[in-house]
């Protein structure tokens, strides 16, 4: 009989998510709010419109590594001139017309926001429509005449300032790519290490290493070589250290996991010091080569025998080169191979459309324009399923409720006793400063970060001079939760998106990566499917988790995801003994009996794998 399934997301401890502490971490904080500072310095000195949203669109521009902010930096830049460039041309017929400006503005948001879903804009999609919500507020709100082409350089400005002062600030104290990368290393070899000593908080945090892959850390070594800060045999020996740690891991995992696998405590202990060793060489900027294997036990039972070869096989991989692919792949264009047969696309961008909208005209028929922020918050808590948008609408109100009382009490306590520029920076410094740590840490409150920096930016900084207006904080916060209120009902009655095809689709995905594993001959491809197949299966788990959160109308029922669950977990114990199983049979070392035993567990694994998908066709049966 299955195992039963926790429904409900898990409860990690709230303090212990928002205390984490890291010294990457704290320096891309300390680094958001240094950045913040200065852009709020730079648009107080020239009194530009909408600071507080100006000081925001740092969020949205740096990453923790300073190739990507500066790429990011320079491509909105880029962006954001092209769609001055073209609200400009159709700025002075549009604004004639009341009913043509309001068509207008709803054709531009739809036809952006499409492109946002079903383009390669999609990754920098939360960013471009804050600048799409910002260009159209202006465009409702300036009248005929001069101030339209100031107020659309303003909106130049608004991205302008802070890309700018990033590039700057990146340059100087951004973090290289390729030394975050080889902190992680250094960071999940020392996880390991102390895994192997059945510390239980290690052992959990192992697994959740395993399951989250190692994509951040691909994407740092390729953004490395973007960077050429690094000789390419270095990163390519990089690349491969990469995979040994994965492997790692995975041997790892299958000790403390596997009760005939563990081996003695001696054998641990060598283990976790050469753990350690290459960890430092990390830490220090290196990479460790020619690793001396862990000699295999002598009268140990054959799974113990197998996980060590399994480990050194890990251990052979560092300092080695990862050859780069020869197989050229296909170009895939600028639009996604569904964009234009998959409805999600076009209801995506007409539902958010309509939330903005329909904010847009409630503010202007009752001639409150101090709600406006409900327009732009449309735009930023836009997600492509209902099970996303409920979930982290308890994270936003959170964020947004600490936001306005931090903003507020910040606006009656210290604003009015402001006498220069830089305390007003100390203020903006010490916000953004909360916001970018808890938007640093775990996605579980990441959301919470992004809207506590936006309600308190909204509260404290009101204009170009020191402001303490009750009225247009309140205002202000009322346009916040009226958007999200908004895009909450539209999203949740107008075709409610379930994620449960999502579910079902990467399940077929995973089940195809695991046959790949024991079959592929090239041994680094193989290294690649395995981690990306435990990264896929770890997403699936996260959304069966958010299906619990939408509605009963399009919810899966429970028997629907407990089958999934046990589905999920059957194939993640199978990924890591079909991996050592591979890796061993590509050495041609092992013994005949230790391959039999890892042979027999893995057919094991297999077989309750098959169980779990054929328990998943018996739920939809009976549903």
């Amino acid at each position: 009989m299955a195992p039963p399934v926790d429904d409900a997301l898990p409860q990690n401890n709230a303090w212990t998510l928002l205390t984490r502490y890291s010294p990457e971490r704290l320096s891309f904080a300390l680094r958001l709010a240094l950045i913040c500072a200065l852009v709020a310095l730079v648009a107080e000195i020239y009194k530009t419109p909408e600071i507080a949203l100006t000081t925001y669109v740092v969020f949205f521009l740096n990453k923790p590594d300073r190739v990507e902010s500066i790429v990011l930096s320079i491509a909105f830049t880029i962006i954001i001139t092209v769609i001055v460039g073209f609200l400009l041309v159709i700025a002075s017929p549009v604004l004639a017309s009341i009913p043509l400006r309001v068509g207008a503005m709803a054709a531009i948001s739809f036809t952006l926001l499409f492109l946002v879903s079903a383009s390669k804009l999609k990754p920098i999609g939360s960013t471009l429509t804050l600048i799409i919500a910002y260009a159209l507020d202006l465009l409702g709100s300036v009248p005929l005449g001069e101030l339209v082409t100031r107020a659309f350089l303003y909106t130049l400005l608004f991205v302008a300032i802070p890309a700018a002062v990033s590039i700057v600030i990146n340059l100087l104290f951004g973090a290289a790519p390729r030394s975050l990368a080889q902190k992680d290393f250094a960071a999940r070899l020392c996880t390991a290490a102390k895994a192997l000593q059945t510390d239980e908080e290690s052992i959990r945090e192992l697994k959740q290493l395993l399951a989250e892959g190692d994509e951040e850390t691909q994407k740092e070594l390729k953004l490395s070589s973007i960077e050429h800060s690094s000789r390419p045999e270095d990163l390519d020996a990089l690349k491969a250290s990469s995979d040994g740690v994965v492997t790692i891991l995975s041997a790892v995992q299958l000790m403390v996991t596997e009760p005939d696998a563990l081996p003695s405590t001696e054998t641990r202990s060598a283990m976790q010091s050469t753990l350690l060793q290459m960890a430092a060489i990390f830490e220090k900027g290196g990479y460790p080569a020619l690793v001396e294997p862990i000699p295999v036990e002598g009268g140990s039972a054959d799974l113990v025998c197998s996980s060590i070869m399994f480990f050194n096989a890990g251990l052979s991989q560092f300092g080695e080169r990862r050859p780069s692919s020869k197989e050229k792949k296909a170009k895939s264009g600028f639009f996604l191979p569904n964009a234009f047969s998959n409805p999600e696309h076009v209801q995506y961008a007409f539902k958010t459309t309509l939330a903005a909208m329909t904010c847009y005209l409630i503010y202007s028929v009752l001639n409150w324009p101090g709600i406006h922020t409900a327009l732009i918050t449309c735009f930023i808590v836009s997600l492509g399923t209902v099970a996303e948008s409920v979930e982290k609408l308890r994270l936003r109100i959170l964020g947004c409720m600490v936001g306005t009382v931090a903003g507020l009490g910040v606006m009656i306590g210290i604003i009015p006793r402001t006498t220069d520029i830089g305390h007003l920076m100390v203020v903006v410094f010490a916000g953004a400063f909360i916001g970018a740590w808890i938007a640093a840490g775990s996605p579980r409150i990441s959301y919470a970060g992004l809207q506590f920096a936006f309600a308190y930016f909204l509260c404290a900084i009101q204009g170009s001079s020191p402001a303490f207006n009750m009225v247009v904080a309140r205002d202000r916060v009322i346009g916040i939760f009226l958007g999200i209120l908004v895009s909450y009902f539209i999203s949740t009655r107008l075709w409610p998106a379930s994620i449960a095809p999502h579910i079902d689709e990467g399940l077929k995905t995973a089940q195809k990566q695991l046959q790949e594993i024991y079959q592929l001959s090239n041994p680094w491809q193989r290294r690649r499917v395995a981690a990306e197949t435990q990264a896929l299966l770890h997403k699936i788990e996260t959304d069966i988790q958010l299906a619990g959160y939408e509605p009963p109308s399009i919810r899966p029922t429970t028997a629907w995801r407990r089958a999934r669950r046990n589905a999920v977990r059957a194939a993640q114990r199978l990924d890591i003994a079909l991996f050592a199983r591979s890796e061993l049979k590509d050495s041609g070392k092992e013994p005949a009996a230790d391959n039999a035993a890892l042979s027999e567990l893995s057919d094991a694994r297999s077989h309750s794998f098959q169980l779990a998908l054929s328990r998943i066709d018996q739920s939809e049966e009976h549903a």
